[in-house]
């Protein structure tokens, strides 16, 4: 069957110039076709492709940004956990000194620091039962949008204020541990039953022209011979007449704590001996610049005249 004279295309192709053979090309109306649908499927494709680009562009770098964001805060929980430990250490010491103190604070053991009103000695007597509360951390602000952000940021803040506690803490404890260790060498007793407190530690007028001169100690009026006991263990550093305390005795305790025993009588140590709270070391008297019988009893700590009366039981 012949075919129909539309069904293609004829195309001369001449050569320029005119010189040379004409070629005849026949294209078919199917090959017409099937290349038409190629261009749009290729157009279409290319559209596609396009869009997909201008698509995935922005989400691939949302996604660059994420991955930084997430590691920035990988790194900074990271950095939380380890102030975390850092500062649950901290606050273990601050724990253990606190219950040292309590525990001399119970015992009486740590130097008083005058007369409480009511609402001080309810606050002490609550802190001695361990019934204080600590304070709950607050997020400063109201609560946070970006949590994981604002806990580094409150991590920071909270080491920063323990920093400031551990720059002093080692020093807390250092006195701590020497409170405990002087608790034997501080004064366990009196040093003479009964008695009458003459004088007080402090400023006062010399018996001897009425000036106003340091009492480093303070005075107990007793009768002769009253027996005179050391306070606590230590070690005679002299039993000697010295001027205007008479025959007085001085106790080495250790831990810088020294006792001074002046106007007695008779002495009954001698210097480099050993002595135990409540061992007899003097009998009382009047001797050296004294205006009746009486003991007069210095405490010193750290080189330091202390009144007695805030130590002695």
């Amino acid at each position: 069957m012949a075919k129909k004279a539309n069904d293609g295309f004829t195309i001369l192709v001449v050569p320029r110039g005119g010189n040379g053979q004409v070629r005849q090309v026949e294209v078919s109306a199917r090959t017409i076709h099937l290349a038409t649908r190629g261009a749009i499927v290729a157009g279409v494709a290319l559209l596609v492709l396009a869009g997909a680009s201008a698509w995935a562009l922005p989400k691939a770098a949302q996604s660059r940004r994420l991955l930084v964001e997430n590691q920035r805060l990988r790194g900074g929980l990271e950095a939380v956990e380890s102030r975390l430990a850092h500062m649950e250490g901290l606050a273990a010491r601050v724990e253990a000194f606190d219950d040292q103190v309590r525990a001399l604070a119970r015992e009486g053991r740590l130097p008083g620091a005058g007369p409480l009103d009511a609402e001080q000695m309810a606050a002490y007597d609550a802190w001695l039962a361990g019934e204080d509360a600590a304070e709950t951390l607050s997020w400063p602000g109201g609560e946070p949008v970006d949590r994981a952000a604002a806990i580094v940021d409150r991590s920071k803040i909270v080491a920063s204020e323990f920093d400031d506690v551990v720059s002093r803490l080692d020093d807390l404890e250092q006195d701590a541990q020497l409170l405990e260790r002087r608790g034997g060498a501080l004064p366990q007793l009196w040093p003479v039953e009964g008695g009458t407190l003459t004088s007080d530690w402090g400023y006062r007028r010399s018996p001897f022209g009425g000036r106003w001169t340091m009492h480093s100690g303070i005075d107990i009026g007793v009768p002769y011979y009253t027996p005179v006991v050391a306070t606590s263990d230590g070690t005679v550093a002299s039993a000697e007449w010295s001027g205007g305390s008479g025959r007085q005795v001085i106790l080495d305790h250790g831990e810088g704590v020294y006792t001074r025993y002046g106007h007695n009588a008779v002495l009954v140590v001698d210097e480099g001996e050993e002595v135990l709270a409540g061992q007899l070391i003097a009998y009382s008297g009047n001797s050296g610049m004294s205006t009746g019988p009486h003991l007069h009893f210095d405490l010193i700590v750290d080189g330091e005249s202390v009144d007695p009366v805030g130590y002695l039981p």
